[in-house]
């Protein structure tokens, strides 16, 4: 339902263009037109809304898993593959040597 300018009554394209003031009847068809722009208008809101809210959604859902891959991919580094023994012995001379 998207408004183009062929639905706006041109007869007050002139007032757009001076300082005129619109007669009664011109007062009474501006008024009009804002109803409809401002109808249509809270119609395209309502339209955008609805992909914003599911976008949000999967930004969300996109951000729990990036999280979920990096917690679990931290299973996988490789200080975790090596033997505890090492790590002992590794950590054992750093403490001996006071550079903890």
């Amino acid at each position: 339902m998207a408004t183009n300018s062929s639905r706006l009554p041109g007869s007050l394209d002139p007032l757009l263009l001076s300082n005129d003031r619109p007669s009664p009847g011109q007062a009474s068809s501006i008024s009009k037109v804002i109803e409809t722009l401002t109808h249509d208008l809270s119609n395209i809101d309502a339209r955008i809304a609805s992909p914003k809210t599911e976008l949000a959604q999967l930004e969300t859902t996109k951000s729990t898993l990036q999280h979920d891959v990096e917690r679990y991919s931290s299973l996988l580094s490789s200080v975790r593959q090596l033997p505890p023994e090492i790590i002992r012995v590794v950590m054992l001379a750093c403490f001996d040597r006071g550079r903890l």
